[in-house]
């Protein structure tokens, strides 16, 4: 090679190679001064191949620079892509990650290589539904599961067993469905990796996976059955340790981490891919978890703090580390810690939650809507805007009360709201500047009223009296029904289009659980029940769920969105249809 730049010193090539030559030997000095020297030329390679030696000696940032430059000056090929995605997730610039994501979207057509690596840095950064959706376009096209691909173009992404890439795309498919708690899907990808096309790209992290999502569903016999034929594999044993952990039995949780080394005898942590994280850091947060349950902070503390020191750590460390200074630290310590593991992981919409929630608790409000505004793109891109909008109508509140005394006109069905309530809204004060305040609070209070009843007298009914069958329910509902699954309150949302699905004409399509659903609308028996699937009723109620919406999200509320309203509630000191629809006059003291 270097006989070869002599005869020609001008040629990039010869210049890169000789560095990957000295690269590859570990001469890694003499490998990054080769290409400084090397001459670069526009419309090929060469800034590449410059990245590719800087990133061979663990100088990222030098190959990001340079792969940024390739994205410029060399021909257009998804191999700086590609690379410079991975190097800017793994140290944490997500806005150098944006830019590689954007190069991804001026391709015409990128390669499934390329999506599925968009796919897994979105996922990084908490986006999983857009992760999902780009898995369920390359795998699932059109509902059905794919069993070849078409490779990348560029011979320098082509691996050597394309099956076996296949195989990991449908378990990082199945590890993001669990993640966003998607248990039909996840149903069917299971059936397919079992069926006789499918079970060639099946291995024991799939089956890990389905046992995680067994468990996770409370069905813990028939995980342990999935786990039981699974070969020895350390995954094996990190599930076996959370169904333990799930029935509190904490001496086999205990037994188990030690037992590893013996049931899976010189297997590697890197070899095996866990949903929680990489099962290295995994392992120590769980050992963590463990030794707290036990009694013994300071272990805790230690393995806790170890699990972080993994560069390759994830949400679920971060976490369990915050529970465990929870505990031990005073809560301002608890919050920084939180707030800089978010920094490190966005992603993590658990640990979000719970900063904001601290926050309030400390009545630290401005820092609350701070966190969640920086952070709510990460809980509404993965699933959670049920969470998002609950914390935003707390933050709101929190202001409202924290603004000054209200003073609210008497309106007959006041009484009907809870003590603390009734007292930061009827109290004194008329200044111009509550009434912003006001409007907002009465429209966030007004919505939760609604859900709430709405719930026990419409919602849990049904939900006590139907049994869900996980067939072919309509993507309209499946929100709802999932809030009724895990007893939680359907926002106003699912309640609007579980509505408007019932108020559509019924035809053969229609799901059993969609029949029962309308039948159920139908057989409640008070007067203002006809109105369910009245179309301007719903509309109403769709002006509701907007106007809801953006008080949560923006903090505030035209006058005209507050007027339109109070109509559905009071009109004249008379019900309005929001409470006749629910069967409420102004003298019930349920609502």
């Amino acid at each position: 090679m270097e006989r070869a730049l002599k005869l020609d010193p001008h040629e990039p090539s010869y210049w890169a190679n000789l560095a990957a030559c000295y690269s590859i030997r570990g001469d890694h000095e003499k490998a990054i001064n080769t290409a400084k020297r090397m001459p670069m030329e526009e419309g090929h390679r060469s800034y590449t191949m410059k990245g590719n030696v800087f990133r061979a000696a663990g100088l990222d940032e030098a190959a990001i620079e340079q792969y940024l430059l390739a994205l410029e000056h060399d021909a257009r090929f998804e191999l700086p892509i590609a690379n410079g995605l991975s190097i800017a997730a793994s140290c944490g610039r997500w806005d150098l990650v944006e830019k590689f994501d954007t190069a991804i979207d001026g391709l015409e057509t990128p390669s499934i290589n390329l999506m599925i690596a968009k796919a897994e840095r979105l996922a990084d950064r908490g986006y999983v539904e857009g992760a999902l959706e780009i898995y369920q376009g390359q795998l699932a096209p059109e509902g059905r599961f794919v069993i070849g691909i078409n490779q990348s173009d560029d011979i320098t992404l082509i691996p050597n067993n394309p099956a076996k890439d296949l195989s990991d795309w449908y378990w990082n498919f199945g590890k993001h469905l669990l993640v966003s708690s998607r248990w039909h899907d996840l149903v069917d990808l299971f059936e397919f990796l079992k069926s006789p096309i499918g079970k060639f790209l099946r291995t024991g992290d799939h089956m890990v996976l389905e046992a995680e999502f067994l468990r996770l569903r409370g069905k813990w016999d028939e995980a342990r059955s999935v786990l039981d034929q699974v070969n020895a594999q350390i995954t094996r044993e990190i599930s076996r340790i959370l169904l333990a952990l799930d029935e509190d039995d904490i001496a086999s949780a205990a037994n188990r981490l030690l037992e590893i080394p013996s049931e899976c005898p010189g297997q590697d942590s890197e070899d095996f891919k866990f949903w929680l994280g990489n099962c290295g850091p995994v392992l120590r947060s769980l050992s963590a978890l463990v030794a707290f349950q036990q009694g013994d902070a300071v272990l805790a503390d230690k393995e806790s703090a170890e699990a972080l020191a993994y560069a390759n750590s994830g949400s679920f460390s971060d976490w369990v580390r915050v529970q465990v200074i929870e505990q031990t630290a005073p809560l301002s310590e608890s919050r920084a810690v939180a707030l800089g593991l978010l920094q490190r992981h966005p992603g993590n919409p658990q640990l979000i939650e719970w900063v904001v929630n601290r926050h309030l608790e400390a009545e630290d409000i401005d820092r609350a809507a701070e966190t969640l505004q920086q952070f709510r793109p990460v809980l509404e891109g993965s699933g959670r805007r049920d969470t998002a909008a609950f914390l935003g109508e707390q933050v709101a509140l929190r202001r409202a009360g924290a603004n000054g005394s209200i003073k609210l006109r008497e309106w007959p069905w006041i009484d009907q709201f809870t003590e603390p309530t009734r007292g930061w809204l009827t109290a004194a004060g008329t200044q111009a500047a509550d009434v912003g305040w006001l409007r907002l609070s009465v429209t966030l209070l007004l919505a939760k009223v609604f859900e709430r009843e709405f719930y026990l007298r419409i919602a849990q009914p049904f939900a006590n009296a139907c049994k869900f069958d996980n067939q072919g329910i309509e993507p309209e509902i499946r929100e709802f029904v999932y809030a009724l699954e895990r007893g939680r309150t359907p926002s106003l949302g699912m309640i609007q289009h579980a509505l408007w699905a019932a108020q559509l004409r019924p035809d053969q399509g229609d799901s059993s659980l969609m029949i029962s659903w309308r039948r159920h609308l139908a057989e409640i028996s008070w007067s203002g029940a006809v109105k369910l699937r009245d179309k301007a009723w719903l509309r109403w109620l769709s002006k509701l769920t907007q106007a809801r919406n953006r008080a949560a999200h923006a903090g505030d509320i035209t006058q005209s969105e507050f007027e339109m309203i109070l109509t559905g509630f009071v009109i004249d000191d008379a019900p309005g249809p929001a409470l006749t629809v629910l069967g409420i006059g102004l003298e019930d003291k349920n609502s």
